[in-house]
């Protein structure tokens, strides 16, 4: 074998050694790396996502509650002391809700002749508007020779606030004879109002500003009673009212009392009961003559009175 087919020998390995270089270096990866998040825990394959960002292992949310927390639980009961319809004895309903808070109900007269009377059905307390045979007296139906005590206004005779019966047969303000005549009534918000305490941002002049949507609230740091008292200007014929309250405000109790001097009050009605938020043309038990009107709350399923709008149906009066 001569140089020359050396040479050429030579040339082939080294071209044979360069092609396999060239292939082994063509076939291996590139610089860039993919994560695979699958294995790291996330749930991912290969690839540029990024992984989900994930709340610590011991992390509890705010609203959840500890279980070594133990809250105070109620059981709804109702009780009644005259055990049931009983409209010849003057009973009292207690009622207790789940959440704790206590509504006392008594038995009353509507009118002369119409008995609130309250008892128990599967503990949640019931009002029965009875009619009596002969008459109502303190919170029961009387016989035809009384036994149940105290005195009624006549039908259709206007009560004055203030003013006993022996006053308006003197004379006493013009009243001689009950000679009293009514004009006609129309629906009307007081000029002003005032209550026992109120809440910062939901003043007493809440009540008669013609928005449903703002309320009086009492203060909720004080206990009840608390009251809310209405100047309709001057004396007035008040035949029926319109209130409304907050729909998370009720039931709650109160008295409704009238006056003509802001200080000697008379109780029309008694421990009426507030059941729907919006009671429409509630009639009074008689026709009344007052320029004062005042709503005594005494109980309620909050720790603070509410109203959110009154209107009083009203008309002038004059005498003979």
């Amino acid at each position: 074998m001569n140089k020359r087919e050396i040479y050429t020998i030579l040339l082939l390995v080294a071209i044979l050694i360069v092609a396999i270089i060239l292939q082994v270096t063509l076939s291996k990866p590139t610089g860039h790396v993919s994560l695979n998040f699958q294995n790291l825990g996330y749930g991912y394959g290969d690839g540029g996502d990024e992984p989900p960002i994930e709340p610590p292992v011991n992390s509890t949310s705010k609203n959840e509650t500890s279980k070594n927390e133990t809250k105070k639980t109620y059981t709804a009961s109702c009780v009644d002391s005259d055990s049931g319809k009983n409209y010849f004895a003057k009973g009292k309903v207690v009622q207790t809700f789940a959440t704790g808070t206590k509504l006392n109900f008594t038995d009353s007269c509507f009118t002369d002749k119409i008995l609130y009377e309250y008892y128990c059905n599967n503990n949640v307390s019931i009002k029965d508007e009875f009619s009596c045979e002969y008459s109502c007296s303190e919170g029961v139906c009387t016989s035809p020779s009384g036994g149940g005590g105290g005195t009624t206004t006549p039908p259709g005779t206007p009560f004055f606030a203030g003013v006993s019966e022996n006053e308006k047969s003197g004379g006493i303000a013009g009243m001689s004879n009950l000679a009293v005549s009514c004009g006609d009534y129309s629906l009307e918000s007081p000029i002003s109002a005032t209550a026992s305490s109120q809440d910062l941002d939901f003043p007493a002049r809440n009540a008669i500003d013609k928005n449903l949507s703002s309320n009086w609230f009492g203060d909720a740091d004080e206990s009840y009673p608390r009251w809310i008292e209405f100047d309709l200007g001057n004396q007035k014929c008040i035949k029926s009212l319109d209130m409304y309250f907050s729909k998370f405000d009720v039931p709650l109790i109160m008295d409704i009392e009238i006056s003509n001097n802001r200080k000697d009050w008379d109780t029309l009605m008694k421990d009426f009961q507030v059941t729907y938020p919006r009671i429409i043309t509630q009639k009074l038990p008689e026709i009344a003559v007052a320029r004062y009107v005042r709503f005594v709350q005494t109980s309620g399923v909050r720790d603070y009175g509410n109203l959110a709008e009154v209107e009083f149906k009203i008309a002038g009066f004059s005498y003979g």
